[in-house]
């Protein structure tokens, strides 16, 4: 395959400014690398994070984008089980993969944490770009590169706190706060796979509205009702299985008192 010497990247060149449509160099692969022809990339609030300045790792000039999709175009000298042609999507984490967190399936907790996609490595806002081997994901082809983008993180997060860390069950009863958001509305989704009760929380009817579209058993806004009486009152008493909190210090208090 004959690749062009140059592509087309939106650059970041001072933290709050403008991404810029440039021509820049084609990335080259290292050892463990994997060059992808870029065809999706979602956009996440750790971009806007990036963007503001305010990850101190972060240097400009940098392309963001972590939520990357694409079609491998080269490989490494070292990588193995990558090849031209492969659909792929990347996660987020640079870890290591040898420590007793990586190796327990604790890779969010890498003791030899490297950094992130779209920081320490170039990001997806380009045409093409490399990604360590360690951090793709085969994408089927019944997966359009849109919808493949997003799985790491919109799908991924709910997953792993619904499968391994909650281990949540048919019929448990789950509360979902801002679940009318990116990762609300796909963890909606999956937990409803997994055959639980969802009880969304978020402001405004429009979310309210989106997470009874996509499978919610019923929502609540926290400023009209409180939802751990709701809570009860749903569960005969008794209180949720779990909540995912996807809010933070507003919400915190009354998702505990929502436990059973």
């Amino acid at each position: 395959m004959t690749l062009p010497s140059t592509m087309r990247a939106l650059v970041l060149h001072e933290f709050g400014g403008p991404l810029v449509l440039e021509e820049v160099p084609l990335p080259v692969p290292g050892p463990g690398d994997v060059l992808l022809r870029v065809r999706g990339c979602a956009v996440d609030q750790f971009d806007l994070t990036i963007r503001a300045g305010k990850r101190a790792n972060a240097v400009v000039p940098l392309v963001l984008g972590h939520e990357i999709s694409g079609e491998v175009v080269a490989v490494g000298s070292e990588v193995e089980g990558w090849h031209v042609g492969d659909r792929a999507v990347s996660t987020l984490y640079l870890t290591c993969g040898r420590c007793r967190r990586c190796l327990g399936g604790r890779e969010t907790i890498c003791e030899d944490f490297q950094g992130y996609v779209g920081i320490e490595t170039p990001g997806g806002y380009a045409e093409y770009t490399t990604v360590p081997a360690a951090n793709l994901v085969a994408l089927p082809d019944s997966i359009g590169f849109a919808e493949g983008s997003v799985l790491a993180n919109a799908v991924g997060t709910p997953y792993h706190a619904f499968k391994d860390r909650m281990r949540l069950g048919p019929s448990e009863y789950v509360i979902i706060t801002g679940a009318g958001g990116g990762v609300g509305i796909h963890a909606i989704q999956v937990a409803r796979a997994m055959g639980a009760l969802v009880m969304a929380v978020d402001l405004g009817r429009e979310k309210l509205d989106a997470a009874l579209r996509y499978g919610a058993n019923l929502a609540v806004d926290p400023e009209v009702q409180s939802f751990s009486e709701v809570a009860r009152e749903w569960t005969g008493g008794l209180g949720v299985d779990g909540v995912l909190e996807l809010v933070g210090p507003a919400t915190m208090p009354e998702s505990l008192n929502a436990l059973a």
